[in-house]
């Protein structure tokens, strides 16, 4: 079954002007559940903008994205909030944790809305910590920590909610190559536990890890199907 589907996807921005860019062109995409997927390609190519897309962050001009089966391009605003607390997890290259909070303060926020108790928030953040081997930095703030280790942080708020799957943009973009591999080696971890993931990388190198590369060029993807 598929976590993810595009179809004909189009993204067009300023569509009719002098100015109009194509960012998405025709755009066909499945991701198994379960799979590891890389999407590659030069700055601009539109891979985060399809990361978006997938995401539930920005809606299609043309065509449609499936999440379990659900056509999220026919979803208001609500809905679609909906859909990113409840099926997707977000990683992203500047991590976006709230520096004021600690580690488990901001593994915490995405439960709050989920209906457990205070108790169970503190337990499941504790162990999602762990998880990524920060069991000595619960209570330390974002600046008290190193770039991998605020990435570790923000892998453990991703799977807070228990996502479906999870997307991570450039998730090794901000640390050296050392922190880089024990971020993907996590991801490859959490992979093996049926986590499908979809990561947008410009390092071949960080590509290679994946089950299966597909490629951005000028808007268009290449080996999607």
């Amino acid at each position: 079954m598929d976590a993810v589907q595009c179809k004909n996807l189009w993204k067009i921005y300023n569509a009719g002007t002098p100015a109009e860019v194509q960012a998405l062109r025709n755009v066909n995409l499945r991701v198994k559940k379960g799979e590891f997927v890389s999407i590659v390609g030069r700055s601009g190519s539109g891979k985060s903008t399809l990361l978006n897309m997938i995401g539930a962050l920005d809606i299609p001009t043309k065509g449609s994205v499936f999440i379990d089966g659900v056509d999220i391009s026919t979803l208001d605003d609500n809905q679609l909030a909906g859909i990113r607390s409840k099926k997707i997890g977000f990683v992203f290259q500047s991590f976006n944790l709230i520096n004021s909070m600690t580690s488990l303060e901001n593994v915490i926020l995405p439960m709050i809305f989920k209906g457990m108790s205070g108790k169970q928030r503190m337990e499941k953040a504790k162990r999602l910590l762990e998880k990524v081997g920060l069991e000595k930095k619960f209570h330390a703030r974002p600046n008290e920590m190193s770039g991998g280790e605020n990435q570790r942080v923000s892998i453990a708020r991703a799977l807070a909610n228990d996502p479906t799957f999870m997307l991570a943009d450039e998730p090794t973009g901000n640390l050296d190559s050392k922190n880089g591999k024990n971020i993907m080696d996590i991801l490859k971890k959490l992979n093996k536990d049926d986590i499908t993931i979809i990561i947008v990388t410009h390092d071949q190198r960080i590509a290679r890890e994946a089950h299966r590369i597909v490629r951005m060029t000028d808007g268009e993807l290449k080996d999607g199907l």
